[in-house]
């Protein structure tokens, strides 16, 4: 055998989680799934598991039967059968599944039972035939009395982690997060590794404690952080940035304490920029022991999701999906009672980022003049901080073009998108769009680019904006030049799933 092969093989059978080497075998499972055995048929493609199951250890699943007794009598002899169980099943321990067999939704499979038949939804079933005991009300019912809720263990504070005090998407997502549990009864506090000054100082400590490390950069700040964390028994932490999720993790797993990592941006994008060969297989193992002793991790999205699932072979349970939420009570009472910053008379489209390369502002240069053609009153407004060399760059070229305005970093920019006409976003990538949803709080029309897939969720063609490919400045032209000819727009889009969120923390 190759030795590459054998040890991929060695892999897959004793390295790789139970969920993963099943999916590697072909067994086809649903979301949020938990697994406790590495043994398959001879046919696993058979095999299919919903979302929400529980396949305790020892559980023996069968897709073919016959054996030398039969083909004594007749030698090519053989059965085969698919095994469904559906969502929400239990399946206990020392349990057999035969072939053919079907486990309907919500059902219970006590343990060391034989099933030979399919089991109705929502049934109890055991024995050796299994046979349907009661429904799973019914269990319900006769074991309520024998219930005894166990005594959780209290979170006294959750720790937002913050490398300093610059304002960015990740940090306004974690004080929109930090927000909302606070409102569901949560003690929130904040710990930023660096000094007390940065534009979201005040932003911050106007509703928050805060605690500085005062560490000059982030991995200086891992004893100060083990000390903290020590000190703070009974907490679990946050985190929304990678390097700071990398000290956060480290530091968690020295002390014991939970923490929660939010992904920033998709993995692929990231790992594939500038590496390439034996470093990137270093940087994606390293990742991957890292991630796998957070707590939960949490995508920006499905796509993102997938994409963690895949590179860094997580168990299922181990990441979800959660779109950022959008306070929009917050988001307009901002916005309340603020002066139009633009001059009047003008078609103000409007981008708010911090100027990066991915934030495709070139593009929109390209673009500008297409879009000043058709709409001659037309202005171009960029908020957001553009101090770095590369945005330096980008404003010098933009000199041109008279009809561009940047006006760098503002602690309040829903006064921008409210009096906006067009929101535009360019990027070349994103982790989700918050700014997006945020511009749909005061029913802004949008030009996006495709930057990643839920843009053609949170955009309806022709209906409240449209988007085009990445790199195409023609397209983007259009799409801002339609954009801008939106009429009453009602923004009603909304994919924030609170209870999901929720459930991280507990």
């Amino acid at each position: 055998m190759n030795p590459f092969n054998f040890f991929k093989l060695i892999y897959w059978r004793y390295f790789a989680s139970p969920i993963n080497y099943a999916k590697h075998l072909g067994v086809k499972v649903g979301d949020y799934t938990t697994i406790s055995i590495r043994d398959w048929s001879s046919e696993p493609y058979l095999v299919t598991i919903g979302n929400h199951v529980q396949i305790t250890r020892c559980v023996s699943i069968h897709t073919h039967g016959g054996g030398n007794a039969i083909r004594k009598v007749i030698p090519d002899f053989d059965v085969f059968g698919k095994v469904t169980i559906e969502d929400w099943c239990y399946i206990g321990a020392y349990s057999q599944i035969m072939p053919g067999v079907t486990i309907g939704e919500g059902s219970l499979v006590a343990a060391g039972s034989i099933v030979t038949k399919s089991v109705p939804p929502h049934s109890v079933v055991g024995g050796n035939p299994a046979k349907i005991l009661c429904t799973i009300d019914d269990y319900i019912a006769r074991n309520e009395k024998f219930n005894v809720p166990f005594r959780k263990k209290v979170i006294v504070k959750i720790y937002f982690l913050l490398p300093d005090l610059s304002a960015g998407g990740a940090e306004r997502v974690s004080i929109t997060i930090a927000r909302l549990l606070c409102k569901e009864g949560y003690n929130v506090e904040f710990v930023n590794f660096g000094f007390r000054v940065g534009e979201m100082l005040d932003w911050i400590e106007s509703e928050f404690k805060m605690t500085c490390l005062e560490c000059g950069r982030v991995l200086n700040a891992i004893p100060k952080l083990i000390a903290f964390m020590k000190a703070h028994p009974d907490s679990i932490y946050f985190s929304s940035r990678e390097h700071v999720s990398i000290v956060g993790i480290l530091a968690a797993k020295m002390t014991k304490r939970p923490i929660v990592v939010r992904i920033p941006n998709m993995p692929k994008n990231k790992l594939s920029k500038g590496i390439a060969g034996l470093k990137m297989i270093v940087i994606k193992f390293i990742n991957q022991w890292l991630l796998k002793s957070a707590k939960i991790i949490v995508a920006q999205n499905v796509e993102m999701r997938n994409q963690l699932l895949e590179y860094y072979r997580l168990p299922d349970d181990k990441v979800v999906a959660i779109n950022n939420p959008v306070d929009v009570d917050y988001v307009r009472a901002s916005a309340e009672g603020s002066k139009n910053p633009f001059r009047p008379g003008e078609v103000n489209f409007l981008n708010v980022c911090n100027i990066a390369y991915s934030k495709g502002i070139d593009v929109l240069e390209s673009a500008w003049p297409k879009v000043k053609a058709a709409i001659p009153n037309a202005h171009m407004n960029i908020v957001g901080r553009n101090t770095s060399d590369y945005a330096q760059e980008l404003i010098a070229k933009a000199q041109s073009l008279s009809e561009f305005t940047f006006w760098g970093f503002q602690s309040n920019p829903y006064s921008f998108l409210k009096h906006c006409d067009v929101f535009v976003l360019p990027s070349r990538m994103e982790g989700f769009p918050n700014v997006i949803l945020e511009a749909q709080c005061f029913n802004r029309p949008v030009a996006s680019t495709t930057c990643v897939a839920v843009i053609k969720d949170i955009i309806q063609q022709g209906s409240n904006g449209y988007y085009c490919n990445i790199e195409d400045p023609d397209a983007l032209a259009d799409c801002m030049i339609k954009a801008a000819e939106l009429k009453n727009i009602e923004n009603k889009y909304s994919m924030f799933d609170k209870e999901l969120l929720l459930s991280c923390f507990k």
